[in-house]
């Protein structure tokens, strides 16, 4: 599929991915918005320290490693959302649309 990267500020989340579509097209994979730490109920009984959750921007056609740049061809487009839930410093859950899992170790 391709790299994550995810980085940010305190309470800002930012993530990108660039990854191949099955025949071979580049594309990225943009999302940004704010963490939210939760509350200690949430901690105590799920084991959840914060929770992002933001809409999924899909990108073609622009500044991909392997591609020229063609700025009039870059339109990000809705590709569902995101929700990465942050269960320790080091660990977390990453959902796209509520049907794919994957763990993030840091």
């Amino acid at each position: 599929m391709g790299d994550l990267e995810l980085d940010g500020l305190p309470g800002l989340q930012v993530i990108s991915m660039y990854a191949y579509t099955p025949t071979g097209q580049p594309y990225w994979l943009l999302t940004t918005g704010n963490t939210i730490q939760s509350s200690l109920e949430t901690l105590h009984e799920d084991g959840i320290l914060a929770t992002y959750t933001a809409q999924l921007l899909e990108s073609r056609g622009g500044p991909c490693p392997s591609r020229a740049y063609r700025p009039n061809t870059v339109v990000p487009s809705p590709d569902g959302n995101v929700t990465i839930r942050h269960t320790s410093a080091t660990q977390g859950e990453l959902n796209r649309d509520g049907t794919s899992r994957q763990d993030i170790p840091r």
